[in-house]
Formats: C-alpha cells, structure tokens, sequence
C-alpha cells in the first residue's frame, strides 16, 4: 500500500492512514518533504504517528538560494554566502529533524554542484567528484551517527550555551553532534555524558575546517571542548 509523501509533511494525507488501523497496518514509515514544514509548523514531533510505531522521514529538500541567478561560487570553501546557508538553513534543519524524533534525514541529492559532492559543472565553479564544504558539514552528521543508532538524552552545562546538541548510541559509543550558529567561539564548553567516557575524539567543520581533529578533555563523564565560531562538530565518546 502506498500514501503520499507529502510537500511539508502534510497531516491531512497521513492523519487518515494513520487512523486507519487495516491501512496503517500495510505501512513501514511515514515520509514527507521538508518543502514548506517549518513554516507550517510541523518541523516537530508527531505524535500521531509515535502513538502508532511509525517511523518518520523526512525523505526530500534540497535548497541553494546561495547561488541568486547561478553564480560561480560553489567550488570555492571559503565562500561566506555558501557557509551561511548550509549551517543556517540546512545543517539547522538537520538538528530540529532530529529533535522531533524524527528517524531519518534523506537530501535531494548527493552529486551536484551545490550539494556533498562536485559535479564539474563548470558554470558552477566545482570539481567532479571532489567533496565541497556541503558534503563536509553533513559528514558530521552522517559519518559518525551510523543506521540503528538511538538518539538519548544529555545534559548541557550553561558553559554550553548557546551550542545546539544532540546525542546518540550505537557501537558501543555515544556520539554528539553540536552546532554552535553564533558568531563567537565557545571555550571550554562542558558537555555531561550519560556514562562514564573513556575516550573523547572530536572533529570540526567551519568555513576555516573540514571535519579537522580538535582537542578534547574527558574526566569522568564530563568533556570538555573548545568549540569554533559558525561550525558544526562532532564529539565521539568510547565509555
């Protein structure tokens, strides 16, 4: 049986599979485009479908505003116009898909010129089959929280502040992916772990970094981390 994957996640096709039990028994997930979600007000946890044991997936977007009218700006790293809108709209998206217990994040799509890989398209500045700064900040994501990973909760000190986390198990390890949006770094950002840590690894990606190693202190559950201006980081902690 299929449904519509809805433009914005619209409730008005899922809501009546869902409340039809011979229906909703025929479905695995549901899935729908983040076209327009945020502005609708469904960028956020839906109930309906936790209530029901249906996974949620937000199954296309695609967005490069950056470009204006197709401009020669998206081989370039250090591109200011293109960073903005990948931490901004993009990787933000990604967190706030996640804090709605959402289970699955798919971009629309992964070869192009405005997206993880270059496609050579020379009108567009990149290089075929070279990963642009896009691909680097998702890595950060994708990477490090592996399929079957389980998102858990954590503690976040004011030390932490204004940094945006969120934190998941698997393999035997938990792993934190922050974005820190503001345009100050934060130092010696104390992040509490679930469990005692053994081992902190912890990669960066700003406008300056591609997933590059940084420094980390563990003691006991506690790291500790100096986290970069307009980045987005990932911190994996072995018990």
């Amino acid at each position: 049986m299929a449904y519509a994957e809805a433009v914005n996640l619209n409730y008005s096709y899922t809501d009546p599979t869902l409340n039809d039990a011979t229906a909703r028994n025929n479905i695995g997930y549901i899935g729908g485009h983040l076209y327009g979600t945020e502005d609708s007000g469904r960028l956020k946890d839906y109930p309906l479908a936790t209530q029901n044991g249906k996974p949620v997936w937000m199954t296309e977007w695609n967005l490069h505003a950056a470009d204006g009218n197709g401009s020669n700006i998206w081989g370039n790293p250090a591109n200011q116009t293109v960073w903005n809108e990948t931490l901004d709209d993009i990787m933000r998206t990604v967190h706030k898909s996640m804090e709605s217990n959402w289970n699955a994040y798919i971009w629309w799509y992964g070869k192009r010129y405005y997206s993880f890989i270059g496609d050579g398209e020379a009108a567009y500045g990149t290089t075929a089959g070279a990963p642009l700064k896009r691909g680097y900040a998702f890595s950060q994501f994708a990477k490090y929280v592996r399929p079957g990973y389980q998102r858990v909760a954590l503690t976040k000190s004011s030390k932490a502040s204004p940094l945006e986390i969120t934190a998941y198990q698997g393999d035997g390890k938990i792993t934190l992916v922050v974005l820190n949006r503001s345009s100050s770094a934060v130092s010696n950002a104390v992040v509490q772990a679930p469990q005692k840590v053994s081992r902190a690894e912890y990669y960066a990606t700003s406008i300056n970094a591609n997933a590059a190693a940084q420094s980390a202190t563990v003691n006991g559950s506690q790291v500790t981390v100096n986290v970069p201006a307009r980045s987005i980081s990932t911190i994996v902690l072995t018990p």
